[in-house]
């Protein structure tokens, strides 16, 4: 099937056009989520797909620079992407408690944007080598072993180091 471009789709959505919206949703809904998966949201790809697909319905840009929406859900995709990751960066510290999942209500989301500064915070306090391993570990979501690898410590050392950094991040909190 050949689809007309983004820019013409997202100006028909604009119009109210809801079979501009139904082909839009499925010219790029397993794009979003296998660029998700690329960019590493495992188990979460489809429903961050799915959600940066809606947004571009929901609220698509006025212009874009080009005839595709694509550098646009890029940009959403990454980010949600990261907070995903903040998220499991958090639980990781706080054990698992509730307040890792502080994210309903507004004031809840004030407060998780508050414990996201406090544990960036407390990250910048860590030695150059265990905010590498954090990094890894939780940024690029790497296994200890390629983590070794790429800064030539033994997976042991690594485990060693993580668990060193996890600890003073849980003192600090």
């Amino acid at each position: 099937m050949l689809y007309p471009t983004d820019a013409d789709l997202l100006a028909r959505i604009r119009e109210g056009d809801h079979q501009a919206r139904e082909i839009f949703a499925e010219k790029h809904a397993d794009w979003a989520r296998f660029y998700a998966e690329d960019q590493g949201a495992k188990s979460d790809a489809d429903e961050i797909g799915q959600h940066v697909v809606m947004q571009m319905i929901l609220r698509p840009p006025a212009t874009l620079r080009g005839t595709t929406a694509r550098p646009y859900m890029c940009q959403a995709i990454r980010r949600r992407v990261y907070r995903v990751r903040g998220r499991a960066l958090i639980e990781a510290i706080t054990c698992g408690s509730d307040l890792a999942d502080r994210r309903t209500s507004p004031s809840d989301k004030l407060a998780t944007l508050e414990l996201l500064q406090q544990v960036w915070a407390a990250v910048e306090k860590l030695t150059t080598r265990e905010r590498t391993v954090m990094r890894m570990r939780y940024g690029d979501d790497l296994p200890f072993g390629e983590i070794a690898d790429a800064i030539g410590r033994r997976e042991p050392t690594v485990r060693s180091i993580h668990a060193r950094a996890l600890r003073k991040l849980r003192d600090f909190f």
